[in-house]
């Protein structure tokens, strides 16, 4: 199968393993998406800032790095109240924060995803 279609197999089953089915082919086309666009000189964002909110911040930073944003950092916060744990506070992308899905970016630039812990 080669090594990226190994890769892509172990994500999979990870991904249905802590997600479940339903975000498995997400995760699956992300990754295939992002193996064929490894030359791109531009990514597109997987979902908007505002759908990250409130999301699972590993599920969210995976999802960041499947479509090749490969400088993905997460930070925690201070946790507020009535705020869950492990939910994405926000997340930005080279600092711009108000994006939508399918925004292009410049490879290379940071995502950075603060959640609540």
């Amino acid at each position: 199968m080669g090594l990226i279609g190994d890769l892509l197999e172990a994500k999979v089953k990870e991904a249905a393993f802590w997600a479940g089915a339903s975000a498995v082919s997400s995760i699956a086309d992300a990754a295939v998406r992002a193996s064929e666009n490894k030359s791109n000189k531009v990514l597109a964002a997987p979902e908007s800032a505002a759908y990250c909110i409130g999301k699972d911040y590993q599920e969210i930073s995976e999802k960041f790095r499947a479509y090749g944003f490969d400088d993905v950092r997460v930070l925690r916060v201070k946790k507020k109240l009535f705020k869950k744990e492990n939910r994405v506070a926000s997340v930005s992308i080279g600092g711009d924060d108000s994006f939508d899905k399918g925004d292009r970016f410049k490879r290379g630039l940071t995502v950075t995803i603060e959640y609540y812990g």
